[in-house]
């Protein structure tokens, strides 16, 4: 029994340094790993040492005031060395001083056992180091070291520059990867020991985007450093600003590359530049999201609108985007539908995908997509614009779980006592996918609302004929071809994969179509999807088959009889299919769905090819 007390014991102070060490956002360990010589203590010592610059590097001379941390085992007893004009020798190319405090890593397995950083100023360890060096920013010249035998510090770079001359008036730079590359990290570590040397131990948050200020007077050496490396595969941009704001810009499209003690020149760029036109005020946008994303964003007034180009609610990038267009504009009704109405203008920059909605402030729904260079749709996002704002309840149902009160995609909800809005109708969904289609014109009308843009085709059979998750990756490729497929399911995609069963996984996948804070509807934890065994709430069910609504749980929720589209693409009105997150793994191609047909009030066993309408219950991201 003791034994097993001294295991837990064991167990719950490793749990415990792994919740305190995360200012780097990795845990780094209070030991080395098992099989490694133990750490031993040492007291303070005072030690004569030798910091040497790397032969041909970017820095050429220490300079009197030139500040070095120093640490051993800990970063609470790393030194700051601040160098004075009778330290440097060797034409600068040295420094040796006296230093107090030293507390070496001592290692049989190592020779070296002190580690340095310069710029002080811009090194920021974590709590424990051992051989790390960790820096705030990677946009300048970065250096570490280790001693040798002698106590001697020789110096290696981390960051090299790209660097470029330019006349004008210009302030400040914006040096930024194309089509998503990487440039820069908020916060970069490095290992170097006397026989191994990595510049990229680890990295926090990487960045498309690095910005600094131009250095003043005519034909003066301007640098972007960027860590060794990084590869910028189709190239950058380099963007110069006065007074903050874009006024030229100078494009590279080839490989680039930063490569150990070499400095990528790009000489004069004066005569090179173009003139920036900027198709959208990105100062004033406004942040729809921050971290995470989601297939479905609420805009509910004039303004500029910026969001991640992520897959849905994950923090995985869309790929390599070009370019960026509305597919599609619906006012939700029979009226004729302005173009860009909605959304007058898009554009992509920096990892963000802006948008501008105009005023007045019209409601409706719109689909955007970002493409690649071959105008390949990489990912497409619901805009979602209604009159008034969505509320939540639980209407009744006994787990307590809070509904939207409209459709997802309704601009108003819908109220009883007169025929159904369409504007209260929502839009519609094939189970399982993201995006969504247009729903009917009008209460009884078999067709669909008026809309700008692209019209929605029809795919006959499943998207591709690989199983698994690459059909959900074709659908989103191609967000309006409905699968017009009667006979098949076009998704055979595991239900965790595509909607995330609750039952079974309940997180929000990619592929949800609701907005941040909310996932698709689960089949138990949803008000009304399984009326045989939800029979309380099932009871307060009534339905106004002359006024296209339903009503439902206590106290009641309105909803519209607002049709679906049929396997095959055509139009059903009347009646109304409502989506949950659950598949039916006993029957082919079918999955849970709460049908109302002919007034009556069903679980229904619905190919998944129907669109139907999707509720949204609340969630925590």
């Amino acid at each position: 029994m003791k034994k097993i007390f001294a295991i837990l014991a064991v167990l719950l102070a490793v749990v415990a340094l792994m919740c305190s060490c995360t200012k780097t956002g990795k845990v780094i360990p209070e030991r080395e790993p098992e099989g490694l010589p133990p750490i031993v203590e040492v007291e303070p010592v005072s030690l004569s040492l030798t910091f040497v610059l790397p032969e041909g590097g970017l820095k050429t001379a220490w300079v009197e005031g030139d500040q070095i941390v120093v640490h051993g085992e800990y970063a609470k007893d790393q030194v700051t060395v601040t160098l004075a004009a009778a330290d440097i020798t060797d034409g600068g190319k040295k420094a040796t001083k006296t230093v107090d405090g030293l507390k070496p890593y001592v290692r049989e397995d190592c020779e070296s056992n002190l580690y340095a950083s310069w710029p002080a100023e811009l090194t920021s360890n974590p709590d424990h180091c051992f051989f790390y060096s960790g820096f705030s920013t990677t946009n300048a010249l970065l250096m570490v070291a280790c001693n040798d035998a002698d106590n001697q510090f020789a110096f290696r770079e981390l960051t090299t520059p790209i660097a470029f001359k330019v006349d004008g008036q210009y302030d400040t730079y914006a040096f930024t990867g194309r089509k998503d590359a990487s440039v820069g990290y908020e916060y970069i570590q490095a290992k170097l020991t006397n026989s191994e040397f990595i510049v990229d131990q680890y990295h926090k948050s990487p960045l498309v985007t690095v910005g600094g200020k131009i250095a003043g007077g005519a034909q003066a050496d301007q640098q972007v450093f960027i860590p060794i490396g990084m590869e910028m595969p189709s190239g950058f941009d380099l963007k110069l600003y006065i007074n903050g704001e874009a006024k030229k810009v100078y494009t590279v499209k080839t490989e680039t590359k930063a490569e150990q003690g070499k400095v990528v020149d790009l000489g004069d760029i004066t005569s090179k530049l173009k003139d920036y036109v900027q198709a959208i005020d990105v100062t004033a946008a406004e942040a729809l999201a921050e971290g995470t994303g989601a297939n479905s964003y609420i805009v509910t007034k004039p303004g500029v609108y910026k969001f991640p180009t992520l897959k849905g609610n994950s923090n995985k990038s869309v790929g390599a985007v070009e370019s960026t267009k509305v597919l599609w504009e619906t006012w939700c009704n029979g009226d004729a539908v302005e173009e860009g109405s909605l959304i007058c203008n898009t554009m992509y920059e920096g990892g963000q995908f802006y948008i501008e909605v105009p005023a007045p402030f019209h409601t409706g729904n719109a689909l955007v997509a970002a493409l690649d260079e071959n105008e390949n749709i990489l990912w497409s996002w619901h805009i979602w614009m209604p009159e008034t704002m969505p509320t939540t309840g639980d209407y009744g149902y006994t787990s307590g779980c809070q509904i939207m009160s409209r459709n997802l995609g309704a601009l108003i909800d819908t109220q009883p006592g007169a025929v159904a809005d369409s504007r209260s109708f929502g839009l519609l969904y094939q189970w399982g996918r993201k995006d969504p289609f247009i729903g009917a014109k009008a209460a009884g009308e078999a067709e669909s609302a008026t809309f700008a843009g692209e019209a929605m085709t029809l795919h006959t059979g499943q998207m591709t004929q690989d199983q698994g998750s690459d059909e959900t990756e074709e659908t989103a490729a191609n967000p309006t071809a409905f699968i017009a497929e009667p006979a098949l399911d076009w998704n055979t995609v595991d239900d965790r994969e595509a909607w995330g069963d609750q039952e079974r996984s309940n997180k929000k996948t990619i592929y949800d179509p609701c907005p941040k804070g909310y996932r698709v509807a689960g089949r138990k934890r949803a008000l009304f999807f399984e009326p045989d065994k939800n029979a309380a709430v099932a009871a307060t069910f009534v339905a106004n088959m002359d006024k296209y609504y339903y009503q439902i749980g206590n106290p009641a929720s309105t909803l519209p009889l607002c049709g679906y589209i049929n396997p095959d693409g055509t139009y059903q009105v009347g009646d109304v299919i409502v989506w949950n997150t659950h598949m039916d793994h006993d029957t082919v191609n079918l999955t849970y769905s709460m049908l109302i047909s002919g007034g009556i009030l069903s679980k229904g066993q619905t190919c998944r090819s129907i669109a139907g309408s999707v509720r949204c219950e609340t969630y925590d991201e």
